[in-house]
């Protein structure tokens, strides 16, 4: 694997370079926002990354991610519990 993220898969006649990336939207042929998914070099590099749809998964990109990730699940767990608590009112009122 180099520094820049990039990693070889060797087939038994062709050789695919793929490299990581974070998604910053969703796109429909890939995934979600904020998922690391694996492309082509070329295609993140003149494609994904310039038109601001993706950015390139450093360590320190990764951690950002995860934090928002991490922000996000206790923003809906919490969401979830108020929407509970709403539906057993309604029920008890029934």
């Amino acid at each position: 694997m180099s520094s820049n993220g990039d990693f070889a898969i060797r087939n038994r006649f062709i050789k695919v370079i793929i490299m990581q990336i974070i998604l910053v939207k969703d796109m429909d042929t890939l995934g979600s926002a904020h998922e690391v998914v694996k492309v082509r070099p070329g295609y993140a590099r003149n494609y994904l990354i310039p038109n601001k749809y993706a950015i390139e998964a450093s360590p320190s990109n990764l951690k950002i991610v995860a934090e928002r990730n991490k922000v996000k699940s206790k923003k809906e767990e919490g969401l979830l519990r108020e929407i509970n608590k709403v539906v057993d009112m309604i029920d008890h009122c029934s």
